[in-house]
C-alpha cells in the first residue's frame, strides 16, 4: 500500500471519529453503528469494524466511504482530498503526491489569481517561491541562514510564537517544496523553509488527523528521495526509471 493512502484512511478515521465523539477504535465502531441502526435503510446492515483504519493498514472501500458519508456528511471529503478548511478542504494528498501539473493547479487554488496568472507568464520557481513565502519568510534572513551550521531560524521562529502555519500555507509550501524538485530550480532553498516545520510546526497542525508523526515521516522520505537523486545526478549514475520526486 502507498504510504500516502495510509495517511489518507487515518485522517479520514480521525475525522470519524471526532464527528461520533469516539476516542477508540471500539468507541468509534459502536458509535457509528447506534447512527446506523437510526437509519431505515441501514438498521439490519452488517457492523463495520473500524479497527484497520485508526493506523491506516486497510483503505476504507468506495462502499466504506459512502456508508459513512450518508451518516456524517463532509467526511469523505477528508480522505479524497484533505483536511477540513474553512469553506472546505485543503487539497494536501494531490500536494503531496500529484504530478508537476497536478502541484500547478493547487497552487492555483491557494491564490488563483496571482499564482494562476505567474504561472501562466512563465514565472521562475524562485519567483514563485518568494511570491508565497516572502510575507512569513524575509528572503535576506533566509539566504543568510542557509548553509550555516545553527538552528534552523523557520523552528525558531515557530517556537518564539512569530510563525503562525495554516492548513492552506502548509499545502502550498508543500507544493512549492516538490515543484522545486520537478524542476530542479530553488530546491535549497524552499527546503529550508519546509524541514524547519518538521519539528514542532507540523506535528501540531497535523495532531487532530492522527499524523503528527506519519506525515513528517513521509516528508522526510521525499526529502531523502530527492538528495539520493541529485547524488546520482551529479555522479552520472542516473537510469530512465530515476524520478526527481516521490
Amino acid at each position: 500500500m502507498e504510504v500516502i493512502h495510509q495517511l489518507r484512511t487515518i485522517a479520514w478515521y480521525h475525522t470519524v471519529a471526532d464527528e461520533v465523539g469516539g476516542t477508540t477504535p471500539y468507541e468509534v465502531t459502536n458509535l457509528v453503528d447506534e447512527i446506523r441502526a437510526t437509519q431505515p435503510d441501514q438498521s439490519n446492515a452488517e457492523a463495520k469494524s473500524f479497527f484497520p483504519y485508526a493506523k491506516g493498514k486497510v483503505v476504507p472501500s468506495v462502499e466504506t466511504l459512502e456508508m459513512v458519508e450518508s451518516l456524517l456528511p463532509w467526511t469523505r471529503q477528508v480522505f479524497d482530498v484533505g483536511p477540513k478548511i474553512e469553506g472546505g478542504n485543503a487539497p494536501i494528498w494531490l500536494a503531496l503526491g500529484g504530478t508537476e501539473e497536478a502541484v500547478r493547479s493547487v497552487l492555483v487554488w491557494y491564490q488563483p489569481k496571482e499564482l494562476g496568472h505567474l504561472q501562466a507568464s512563465g514565472a521562475s520557481v524562485d519567483t514563485l517561491i518568494q511570491h508565497v513565502t516572502g510575507k512569513w519568510f524575509p528572503e535576506s534572513v533566509v539566504l543568510e541562514a542557509l548553509g550555516k551550521n545553527q538552528p534552523n531560524w523557520v523552528e525558531a521562529a515557530y517556537r518564539e510564537g512569530l510563525l503562525e502555519l495554516s492548513m492552506e500555507l502548509l499545502t502550498a509550501l508543500i507544493c512549492l517544496w516538490r515543484l522545486s524538485m520537478y524542476r530542479q530550480e530553488g530546491f535549497p532553498y524552499i527546503n529550508y523553509l519546509v524541514t524547519g516545520l518538521f519539528r514542532e510546526a507540523i506535528p501540531e497542525l497535523m495532531k487532530p488527523y492522527g499524523l503528527e508523526v506519519d506525515f513528517v515521516g513521509y516528508c522526510m522520505c521525499i526529502e531523502s528521495h530527492h538528495w539520493q537523486y541529485l547524488r546520482k545526478l551529479s555522479d552520472g549514475q542516473l537510469f530512465d526509471t530515476d524520478t526527481p520526486c516521490l
